[in-house]
């Protein structure tokens, strides 16, 4: 069977679905990832996957998005997979034109990872965001027709997506359990190796740690992290560790001034983004997780599998994942503080029961339930 997966960005399939790429090729099948080139697209060769380049660009305009229509009805035509699956909204969108086009062939399964800043709300909705929202849902209500079966990774994306074209898509929309997270990479640290990882940023071995990991924009919640901060930093046995930097491109990012104050903060440790983010997670002892939006998020399933806690707001994405007792309501402030307060006072408990979510989140049963769904 030859299977194609369809992104906009390698990292996309080789940080979050290497196992199921393997996976799939120790099955027999042959696999092929189509996405624009860059230098970690090489390494698909290594796990018996061939790549084919895509013209897509992330974020680009309407002329880049037509070629990338184009292109896509061009190589599924040549292909003929058995079975595409294709992840994001963009390189949805251009997929189910392509095949509108006469790119139809095989099996179908757009997959939205999340629905995006399209839909995320932080302040009123402007005229033109909600004109190009309902221009995008009233393609995708037309062209979802086509699709085998649309997979979401939250209870309100099925629901969203769903009411794109009621009579249509009820029965086409599945959730699924996401990418999951890997067990034995993400582990409890013995305390040896938690005083060392506090060491690299020279935090205390009895200190307490507040962490964040994201992005530095306002979807992500690090402009109210940073009020946290600032409410907490009276406390001198409390350390904040931060992973993560802001988007430039993103007018959510968080400004220079901002970034200036939460380097102001006393004993704030910054990092840049991590390619190996364990030592963050073992030197925590809570994460704090303010996303306003999530298709299903990475950070708090990883952090709970090395016995990490989680505070966040009750938002789309995130409870699917985070115990509902540990979350609040979207910029409750005082009720996230009373929870780190809470997890802090009962840390062994706590720390177990992180574990015990995320054991139903196992990557591998995860990912092959997944690979099932589509053979």
């Amino acid at each position: 069977m030859k299977l194609f997966f369809v992104t906009h960005w390698a990292n996309n399939m080789l940080i979050f679905r290497t196992w199921m790429l393997e996976e799939a090729v120790r099955r027999g099948h042959e696999v092929v990832v189509m996405c624009p080139a860059d230098k970690e697209a090489t390494r698909f060769a290594d796990l018996g996957v061939r790549h084919i380049p895509w013209v897509l660009e992330r974020g680009s305009g309407i002329g880049n998005l037509i070629a990338a229509i184009m292109d896509a009805r061009r190589i599924l035509r040549q292909e003929r997979p058995d079975a595409t699956v294709v992840y994001c909204v963009q390189p949805i969108l251009a997929v189910l034109w392509a095949w509108r086009l006469g790119g139809r062939l095989g099996l179908l399964y757009p997959t939205f990872t999340g629905l995006g800043s399209l839909w995320t709300e932080l302040d009123a909705p402007r005229l033109r965001k909600r004109m190009i929202r309902r221009i995008l849902e009233g393609m995708f209500g037309l062209l979802l027709t086509q699709a085998t079966r649309v997979f979401v990774l939250n209870r309100d994306d099925k629901l969203q997506v769903a009411s794109w074209n009621p009579m249509a898509l009820q029965g086409k929309v599945v959730q699924t359990l996401g990418e999951g997270v890997d067990l034995e990479y993400f582990r409890l640290p013995t305390d040896e190796h938690r005083a060392e990882a506090r060491s690299r940023w020279g935090i205390p071995v009895d200190a307490k740690v507040i962490g964040f990991a994201g992005r530095l924009i306002r979807e992500k919640g690090a402009s109210d992290f940073l009020k946290l901060c600032m409410q907490m930093k009276r406390d001198e046995n409390v350390h904040f560790l931060v992973v993560g930097d802001p988007d430039p491109g993103n007018p959510t990012s968080l400004t220079d001034v901002e970034l200036c104050e939460l380097d102001s903060v006393p004993r704030m440790h910054r990092e840049h983004w991590m390619a190996d983010v364990r030592p963050a997670y073992a030197a925590m002892d809570v994460l704090v997780f303010l996303s306003a939006r999530e298709g299903l998020p990475v950070s708090p399933l990883e952090a709970m599998a090395m016995g990490v806690p989680v505070v966040g707001y009750d938002a789309v994405g995130t409870r699917e994942v985070v115990p509902a007792r540990w979350l609040v309501s979207t910029g409750d402030l005082a009720g996230c503080l009373g929870q780190i307060q809470g997890h802090l006072a009962r840390l062994d408990v706590v720390r177990s029961e992180a574990m015990i979510v995320s054991k139903g989140f196992e990557r591998q049963v995860v990912q092959g339930e997944f690979l099932r769904e589509i053979e």
